[in-house]
Protein backbone atom coordinates (compact mmCIF):
# COMPACT_ATOMS: atom_id res chain seq x y z
CA UNK A 1 0.00 0.00 0.00
CA UNK A 2 1.04 3.42 -0.90
CA UNK A 3 1.41 6.38 1.77
CA UNK A 4 -1.12 7.95 -1.10
CA UNK A 5 -3.53 5.24 -0.69
CA UNK A 6 -3.32 5.00 2.89
CA UNK A 7 -4.31 8.72 3.50
CA UNK A 8 -6.98 8.42 0.95
CA UNK A 9 -8.63 5.60 3.49
CA UNK A 10 -7.85 7.55 6.39
CA UNK A 11 -9.52 10.31 5.01
CA UNK A 12 -12.94 8.05 4.69
CA UNK A 13 -13.22 8.75 8.49
CA UNK A 14 -14.51 12.38 7.86
CA UNK A 15 -11.96 13.49 10.21
CA UNK A 16 -12.69 11.90 13.33
CA UNK A 17 -11.78 8.24 14.70
CA UNK A 18 -14.95 6.79 16.58
CA UNK A 19 -16.86 3.81 16.63
CA UNK A 20 -19.27 4.39 13.71
CA UNK A 21 -16.97 5.64 10.75
CA UNK A 22 -13.89 2.99 11.89
CA UNK A 23 -16.31 0.36 10.91
CA UNK A 24 -17.16 1.59 7.80
CA UNK A 25 -13.56 1.89 7.10
CA UNK A 26 -12.89 -1.35 8.27
CA UNK A 27 -16.11 -2.70 6.77
CA UNK A 28 -14.41 -0.93 2.72
CA UNK A 29 -11.00 -3.06 4.15
CA UNK A 30 -12.32 -6.24 4.22
CA UNK A 31 -13.94 -5.57 0.80
CA UNK A 32 -10.86 -4.27 -0.89
CA UNK A 33 -8.64 -6.80 0.93
CA UNK A 34 -6.20 -4.24 1.92
CA UNK A 35 -6.75 -4.79 5.97
CA UNK A 36 -3.48 -6.03 6.75
CA UNK A 37 -1.27 -3.23 4.87
CA UNK A 38 -3.57 -0.26 6.61
CA UNK A 39 -3.12 -1.56 9.69
CA UNK A 40 0.96 -1.88 9.44
CA UNK A 41 0.88 1.84 7.90
CA UNK A 42 -0.79 2.45 10.88
CA UNK A 43 1.00 1.11 13.20
CA UNK A 44 3.96 3.06 11.86
CA UNK A 45 2.28 6.72 11.83
CA UNK A 46 1.00 5.89 15.68
CA UNK A 47 4.44 4.93 16.59
CA UNK A 48 6.10 8.15 14.84
CA UNK A 49 3.49 10.32 17.18
CA UNK A 50 4.48 8.49 20.23
CA UNK A 51 7.97 8.44 19.58
CA UNK A 52 8.51 11.78 18.55
CA UNK A 53 6.52 14.21 20.30
CA UNK A 54 6.32 15.50 23.70
CA UNK A 55 3.01 14.16 26.11
CA UNK A 56 1.64 15.32 29.08
CA UNK A 57 2.18 13.74 32.23
CA UNK A 58 -1.00 12.84 32.55
CA UNK A 59 -1.08 10.55 29.84
CA UNK A 60 2.86 9.62 29.40
CA UNK A 61 3.43 5.94 29.41
CA UNK A 62 -0.25 5.12 29.16
CA UNK A 63 -2.36 3.52 26.54
CA UNK A 64 -3.97 7.24 26.24
CA UNK A 65 -0.77 8.01 24.22
CA UNK A 66 -1.84 5.45 21.17
CA UNK A 67 -5.68 6.95 21.42
CA UNK A 68 -4.85 10.25 21.06
CA UNK A 69 -2.34 9.60 18.11
CA UNK A 70 -5.29 7.50 15.91
CA UNK A 71 -7.20 11.06 16.54
CA UNK A 72 -4.21 13.25 14.87
CA UNK A 73 -3.77 10.49 12.26
CA UNK A 74 -7.99 10.83 11.80
CA UNK A 75 -7.84 14.03 11.18
CA UNK A 76 -5.87 13.77 8.07
CA UNK A 77 -2.05 14.03 6.73
CA UNK A 78 -2.28 17.42 7.42
CA UNK A 79 -3.02 17.44 11.02
CA UNK A 80 -0.69 14.52 11.34
CA UNK A 81 2.10 17.05 9.64
CA UNK A 82 1.55 19.47 11.42
CA UNK A 83 1.87 18.17 15.19
CA UNK A 84 4.69 15.29 13.96
CA UNK A 85 6.48 18.99 12.95
CA UNK A 86 5.70 20.41 16.59
CA UNK A 87 6.43 17.50 18.47
CA UNK A 88 3.74 18.43 20.93
CA UNK A 89 0.12 17.46 21.57
CA UNK A 90 -2.58 19.30 23.01
CA UNK A 91 -5.23 16.77 24.28
CA UNK A 92 -7.86 19.11 24.40
CA UNK A 93 -7.24 19.81 20.78
CA UNK A 94 -8.41 16.02 19.48
CA UNK A 95 -11.50 14.02 19.60
CA UNK A 96 -9.86 10.85 21.11
CA UNK A 97 -13.22 9.09 23.26
CA UNK A 98 -13.14 6.20 20.79
CA UNK A 99 -10.14 7.13 18.79
CA UNK A 100 -8.98 3.42 19.96
CA UNK A 101 -11.36 2.30 17.10
CA UNK A 102 -9.18 3.09 14.79
CA UNK A 103 -6.89 0.67 16.29
CA UNK A 104 -8.52 -1.84 16.00
CA UNK A 105 -9.22 -1.75 12.36
CA UNK A 106 -9.46 -5.33 11.03
CA UNK A 107 -11.29 -6.61 14.34
CA UNK A 108 -14.25 -3.63 14.00
CA UNK A 109 -17.98 -5.07 13.86
CA UNK A 110 -18.82 -4.76 10.04
CA UNK A 111 -21.97 -2.72 9.99
CA UNK A 112 -23.56 -5.34 7.60
CA UNK A 113 -23.09 -8.45 9.18
CA UNK A 114 -22.93 -7.10 12.68
CA UNK A 115 -20.04 -10.23 13.28
CA UNK A 116 -18.97 -9.27 16.96
CA UNK A 117 -15.14 -8.07 16.86
CA UNK A 118 -12.98 -9.43 19.81
CA UNK A 119 -12.06 -7.44 23.04
CA UNK A 120 -9.97 -4.38 22.96
CA UNK A 121 -6.27 -4.70 22.67
CA UNK A 122 -4.27 -2.70 25.08
CA UNK A 123 -2.35 -5.85 26.88
CA UNK A 124 -4.91 -6.29 29.45
CA UNK A 125 -6.99 -8.87 30.32
CA UNK A 126 -10.33 -10.13 28.51
CA UNK A 127 -12.85 -12.62 29.64
CA UNK A 128 -12.57 -15.58 29.69
CA UNK A 129 -8.96 -15.86 28.87
CA UNK A 130 -8.23 -13.28 31.96
CA UNK A 131 -4.54 -12.94 31.25
CA UNK A 132 -2.79 -9.44 30.87
CA UNK A 133 0.65 -9.13 28.56
CA UNK A 134 3.33 -6.20 28.49
CA UNK A 135 6.07 -6.14 25.88
CA UNK A 136 9.68 -5.00 27.93
CA UNK A 137 11.98 -6.50 24.90
CA UNK A 138 12.95 -3.43 22.42
CA UNK A 139 13.31 -2.90 19.83
CA UNK A 140 9.55 -4.38 19.24
CA UNK A 141 8.68 -5.97 16.17
CA UNK A 142 6.98 -5.13 13.58
CA UNK A 143 3.29 -4.79 14.09
CA UNK A 144 3.88 -4.71 18.26
CA UNK A 145 3.34 -1.04 19.55
CA UNK A 146 4.78 -0.55 23.29
CA UNK A 147 4.97 3.41 24.84
CA UNK A 148 8.65 2.99 25.37
CA UNK A 149 9.04 2.88 21.67
CA UNK A 150 11.52 1.06 19.06
CA UNK A 151 14.40 3.32 20.54
CA UNK A 152 14.18 4.62 24.10
CA UNK A 153 16.18 7.13 25.48
CA UNK A 154 15.59 5.56 28.75
CA UNK A 155 13.52 2.16 29.65
CA UNK A 156 12.66 2.22 33.39
CA UNK A 157 12.20 -1.71 34.43
CA UNK A 158 9.05 -1.40 36.58
CA UNK A 159 9.34 -4.91 37.19
CA UNK A 160 6.96 -8.06 36.67
CA UNK A 161 4.74 -7.49 38.70
CA UNK A 162 2.21 -5.78 36.53
CA UNK A 163 -0.06 -4.41 39.19
CA UNK A 164 2.78 -1.50 40.16
CA UNK A 165 2.76 -0.12 37.11
CA UNK A 166 2.95 -1.59 33.56
CA UNK A 167 3.24 -1.05 29.55
CA UNK A 168 0.46 -1.59 27.98
CA UNK A 169 1.17 -3.35 24.25
CA UNK A 170 -0.79 -3.24 21.18
CA UNK A 171 -0.63 -6.03 18.71
CA UNK A 172 -3.14 -7.77 16.84
CA UNK A 173 -1.94 -11.21 17.00
CA UNK A 174 -2.48 -10.99 21.37
CA UNK A 175 -5.94 -10.40 20.37
CA UNK A 176 -6.02 -13.52 17.19
CA UNK A 177 -4.43 -15.15 20.58
CA UNK A 178 -6.88 -14.41 22.87
CA UNK A 179 -9.58 -15.30 20.64
CA UNK A 180 -7.94 -18.85 19.84
CA UNK A 181 -7.99 -19.35 23.63
CA UNK A 182 -11.47 -18.22 24.25
CA UNK A 183 -12.86 -20.51 21.16
CA UNK A 184 -10.81 -23.98 22.98
CA UNK A 185 -13.50 -25.50 25.85
CA UNK A 186 -11.30 -26.83 27.58
CA UNK A 187 -8.91 -24.32 27.91
CA UNK A 188 -11.87 -22.10 29.08
CA UNK A 189 -12.53 -24.80 31.81
CA UNK A 190 -8.94 -25.38 32.95
CA UNK A 191 -8.65 -21.07 33.57
CA UNK A 192 -12.04 -21.05 35.52
CA UNK A 193 -10.45 -23.67 37.77
CA UNK A 194 -7.87 -21.21 38.30
CA UNK A 195 -9.72 -18.11 38.36
CA UNK A 196 -8.69 -17.09 42.15
CA UNK A 197 -5.24 -15.97 40.19
CA UNK A 198 -4.34 -13.11 38.62
CA UNK A 199 -2.14 -13.90 35.42
CA UNK A 200 0.44 -12.45 33.69
CA UNK A 201 2.84 -12.52 30.83
CA UNK A 202 5.65 -10.23 30.61
CA UNK A 203 7.95 -10.49 27.37
CA UNK A 204 11.30 -9.48 27.93
CA UNK A 205 14.65 -9.35 26.17
CA UNK A 206 17.06 -11.85 26.07
CA UNK A 207 21.37 -11.20 26.62
CA UNK A 208 23.80 -10.45 24.47
CA UNK A 209 26.13 -13.32 23.13
CA UNK A 210 28.60 -13.52 26.56
CA UNK A 211 26.54 -11.53 28.77
CA UNK A 212 25.36 -13.28 32.05
CA UNK A 213 21.82 -13.17 33.02
CA UNK A 214 21.51 -10.18 36.19
CA UNK A 215 20.09 -11.36 38.65
CA UNK A 216 16.29 -9.93 39.21
CA UNK A 217 16.86 -8.79 43.05
CA UNK A 218 19.71 -6.82 42.28
CA UNK A 219 18.67 -5.19 38.53
CA UNK A 220 18.09 -1.79 39.07
CA UNK A 221 15.23 -0.45 37.41
CA UNK A 222 17.31 2.45 34.89
CA UNK A 223 19.71 -0.38 33.63
CA UNK A 224 17.28 -0.90 31.42
CA UNK A 225 14.70 -4.02 30.68
CA UNK A 226 16.34 -6.85 32.20
CA UNK A 227 16.80 -9.91 29.88
CA UNK A 228 16.27 -13.57 30.47
CA UNK A 229 17.59 -16.48 28.43
CA UNK A 230 14.67 -18.80 29.74
CA UNK A 231 10.48 -18.68 30.93
CA UNK A 232 10.20 -18.55 34.47
CA UNK A 233 6.89 -18.41 36.26
CA UNK A 234 6.88 -15.84 39.28
CA UNK A 235 4.59 -15.00 42.53
CA UNK A 236 3.20 -12.10 42.74
CA UNK A 237 0.45 -10.29 44.75
CA UNK A 238 -1.90 -8.00 43.38
CA UNK A 239 -4.32 -5.29 44.50
CA UNK A 240 -7.06 -8.77 44.11
CA UNK A 241 -5.22 -11.39 45.32
CA UNK A 242 -2.11 -13.72 44.91
CA UNK A 243 -1.30 -14.23 40.84
CA UNK A 244 1.56 -15.64 38.74
CA UNK A 245 3.71 -13.96 35.50
CA UNK A 246 5.51 -15.83 32.73
CA UNK A 247 8.50 -13.79 31.95
CA UNK A 248 9.16 -14.66 28.55
CA UNK A 249 11.98 -14.05 26.47
CA UNK A 250 11.99 -12.57 23.03
CA UNK A 251 13.42 -15.67 21.69
CA UNK A 252 10.34 -17.40 22.27
CA UNK A 253 8.56 -15.44 19.61
CA UNK A 254 9.44 -15.71 15.95
CA UNK A 255 11.64 -12.34 14.33
CA UNK A 256 9.33 -12.58 11.72
CA UNK A 257 6.07 -13.28 11.00
CA UNK A 258 2.64 -14.39 13.43
CA UNK A 259 3.38 -14.59 17.24
CA UNK A 260 -0.27 -16.12 17.44
CA UNK A 261 0.75 -19.57 18.21
CA UNK A 262 3.68 -18.10 20.74
CA UNK A 263 1.17 -16.24 23.03
CA UNK A 264 -0.99 -19.02 22.76
CA UNK A 265 1.97 -21.68 24.09
CA UNK A 266 2.66 -18.85 26.57
CA UNK A 267 -0.86 -18.82 28.23
CA UNK A 268 -1.05 -22.23 28.11
CA UNK A 269 2.17 -22.83 30.03
CA UNK A 270 0.45 -20.28 32.73
CA UNK A 271 -2.34 -21.91 33.19
CA UNK A 272 -0.87 -25.59 33.82
CA UNK A 273 1.78 -23.92 36.10
CA UNK A 274 -1.13 -21.80 38.06
CA UNK A 275 -3.06 -25.68 38.68
CA UNK A 276 0.12 -26.24 40.68
CA UNK A 277 -0.49 -22.97 42.48
CA UNK A 278 -1.35 -23.80 45.91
Amino acid sequence: MTVERFWELIGTLGGVADDSSCASLNELLRQTGEASTFTDLLDEHVQALVEACRWPEDVAGSDAMSWVAAAVIAAGRLAYDEVLARREVDLDHWQWDEAESLLDIGFVASPETDAAGPPADHGAAVPPVGVTLQWLSVPAPGGVWTPHGRNPIVAIDLGDDQTSGRFPVHDRDWVEAQRVLAADPAFVARRVRVGHLGLFVTVRPVPRDGEPVPDAGSHSPFDGFRPVREAAVLDVETHEGPGLVLVVPVSNFPADGPRVDSYVAAVNTLVEAAHGHP
